[in-house]
């Protein structure tokens, strides 16, 4: 099956290598984040982290400096109450009011799947956990759970880009895109599955109002979206801002969201 992978900075495309049953095969491009779960978020960047509330940190050091990132249900519900904020303003455009209610409605339907999940007695409850992508499905032939992983890609990237000629870059120019990719890992056995994953990213120039919403594309076992890049210039300053999420829902549980800020 194909999985999406960033191939580039400048690109989103398919990569038609097949991954191993119930194993991510590929890595992360270069400056693109990869979470599984919390804990492995802590293993790989906790020591680059400041935790601001439960499910959300500010990257302080390292390659994702300046970048917050929220994760799982305490992300969810983080997040839920600023984008509500923000769809509330009666100076948003009619195209990115739409946007933005289509977001919020898939993001409440997933905290409503994941509060009642965590209630429930299910076998599946343990395997989706509120601070991990699980998933979980029932394989009839065998008559038993079957649990496998998933993974969500994200980046956000903005700065000065156009050459000077003489090694330095031109102040007066910038740009930003942000790229969200969600795969699913399920195992080579068949059995009946409800999942289904999606894909969030925009890109928006604060000065300009301008905002780039990305389409997802993929199947239903891989997703991606990107901005691709939003430029600001000539100006005298730049304020580009970039926000990515991950999200899977069903017999799967995810969320994930990367943002970030160019400004100068």
């Amino acid at each position: 099956m194909q999985r999406f992978l960033l191939a580039s900075l400048a690109a989103l495309v398919c990569a038609g290598t097949a991954a191993a049953a119930g194993k991510p095969a590929d890595k992360p491009a270069p400056g693109s984040m990869r979470i599984e779960s919390e804990a492995q978020f802590q293993r790989d960047y906790g020591r680059q982290a400041t935790r601001m509330a439960p499910g959300v940190y500010l990257m302080t050091q390292g390659d994702f400096a300046g970048k917050k990132i929220t994760i799982g249900a305490p992300g969810l519900a983080h997040d839920l109450a600023l984008l509500r904020k923000r769809l509330a303003s009666p100076n948003l455009a009619s195209d990115d009011r739409k946007a933005l209610q289509a977001q919020v409605a898939d993001l409440e339907k997933l905290a409503r799947q994941q509060a009642a999940r965590t209630s429930s007695k299910m076998p599946g409850a343990r395997a989706t956990q509120t601070s991990s992508f699980g998933c979980w499905s029932y394989d009839s032939t065998w008559r038993q759970y079957v649990y496998y992983p998933g993974t969500v890609d994200l980046s956000v990237v903005g700065g000065l880009y156009m050459d000077r000629g003489d090694g330095s870059l031109n102040w007066y120019y910038a740009r930003l895109r942000a790229t969200a990719i969600v795969n699913v890992y399920p195992p080579s056995s068949q059995f009946w599955h409800r999942f289904s994953v999606n894909a969030y990213a925009t890109a928006t120039n604060v000065v300009t109002g301008q905002t780039v919403h990305a389409t997802p594309v993929g199947n239903i076992y891989s997703v991606g979206a990107t901005t691709g890049y939003i430029y600001s210039g000539p100006d005298f300053g730049h304020h580009l801002t970039g926000r990515a999420t991950g999200v899977a829902n069903g017999d799967c549980f995810a969320y994930v969201s990367l943002e970030d800020a160019y400004q100068q």
